[in-house]
């Protein structure tokens, strides 16, 4: 509680990018302007290459609703996100903790490296016509709620859920150890009773009975004669993840509490076109995560990445650097990816004997 009586809050996590484009207006002006698709990246990256031309270029000439930058694992237990197939064949991400130690060590004896070994980087393409229908995803449109069958005459989409089931015990403990391993909750708006006998707006954390369907391999559907459901027409309800937290309070320290998170990831499974580009990660990915100080992920690795790839710029472009210098930091403007840079820096020492590291500039030659 942020007070006796205010419930302390908290973002909602990067899925929570695409309600806010819809609810800011942001979407609708960039579908007004002739915007086609948004580039979207992670900012604790300090080697993010914002609109990367090559990048941009594949999933638009591929005409990718989706597309992700990704990069091979650096080991088995790396604390990423992996990309997988869900049970239909839409693309899913799996987070570290969802993923068996076994599966994630697991070698493709087809290639030898990781089976899961492409990991999300946050780095990701969005055409809008794609980003707009996720906004406006309900459970079913109304025109395919209305499309008939042509071999039947039949509604399509015919066969409604009664809640009527037969679980196989082997399936219902593997459903129970994924949810339990990662539980989705969805929010529902509802009066909550007060001590006054009233009711006042509320919201319910709710798991449904089918979300562990997806991943039964072996289904069988039985059709009921005769019964009838009245069913509302109502949007979907968000689907929040349950993460534990330390939780400030105020008195200066941190209590154990849950934080209702929502991934980008979560809409991906929605996508029918999508493009995965591979990258390198000592170009493209360098995450503030940690602490200074931390053994990986911290403020001082980042910069020793980003150092480290202008000392190959500089190397490949034919400079050196002077002795002791540990690396260089080249300017956005000065060059985007290492092009450009020969009549710079070609046969000539880069920065002073003792320096730690240099700002390429014409005054560090």
């Amino acid at each position: 509680m942020e007070s006796r009586s205010k419930i302390a809050k908290a973002p909602d996590g990067n899925g929570g990018l695409y309600r806010a484009l819809q609810s800011s207006g942001t979407l609708a002006k960039m579908q007004g302007m002739g915007l086609e698709a948004l580039d979207v990246y992670c900012v604790d990256n300090i080697l993010a290459r914002v609109a990367d031309p090559e990048y941009l270029g594949c999933c638009h000439s591929r005409h990718a609703q989706l597309g992700c930058r990704v990069l091979a694992k650096a080991y088995p237990e790396e604390k990423v996100g992996v990309f997988a197939r869900d049970a239909d064949g839409g693309l899913q991400v799996l987070e570290y903790s969802e993923l068996d130690p076994a599966k994630a060590a697991a070698l493709d004896p087809a290639t030898g490296k990781l089976f899961f070994n492409w990991s999300d980087i946050c780095m990701h393409y969005f055409s809008l016509p794609w980003l707009e229908a996720v906004l406006e995803y309900s459970e079913l449109d109304p025109a395919k709620a209305a499309a008939l069958d042509p071999a039947t005459g039949k509604l399509f989409f015919n066969w409604s859920n009664i809640c009527m089931h037969y679980f196989a015990l082997p399936w219902l403990e593997a459903a129970a150890q994924q949810l339990q391993a990662a539980a989705a909750y969805h929010i529902a708006a509802k009066q909550i009773p007060e001590k006054r006998g009233g009711k006042v707006p509320g919201v319910k954390l709710e798991m449904f009975i089918f979300d562990p369907f997806h991943s039964a391999k072996d289904v069988t559907l039985f059709e009921v004669p005769g019964w009838r459901q009245q069913r509302n027409s109502c949007r979907r309800p968000a689907a929040y993840h349950i993460a534990a937290k330390q939780i400030p309070e105020k008195s200066g320290g941190k209590v154990p509490g849950v934080k209702l998170e929502m991934f980008i990831f979560d809409a991906f499974h929605s996508a029918k076109d999508v493009t995965l580009f591979e990258v390198a990660r000592e170009d493209h990915f360098a995450p503030v995560k940690n602490a200074p100080g931390s053994a990986a992920d911290s403020p001082e690795a980042a910069r020793a990445a980003l150092l480290q790839q202008g000392a190959r710029w500089v190397a490949a472009a034919g400079g050196s650097l002077a002795e002791g210098v540990a690396g260089v930091e080249v300017p956005p403007l000065l060059s985007y990816a290492g092009e450009g840079l020969q009549d710079l820096v070609g046969g000539k020492v880069v920065g002073r004997a003792g320096e730690e590291a240099v700002l390429l500039d014409e005054k560090s030659l």
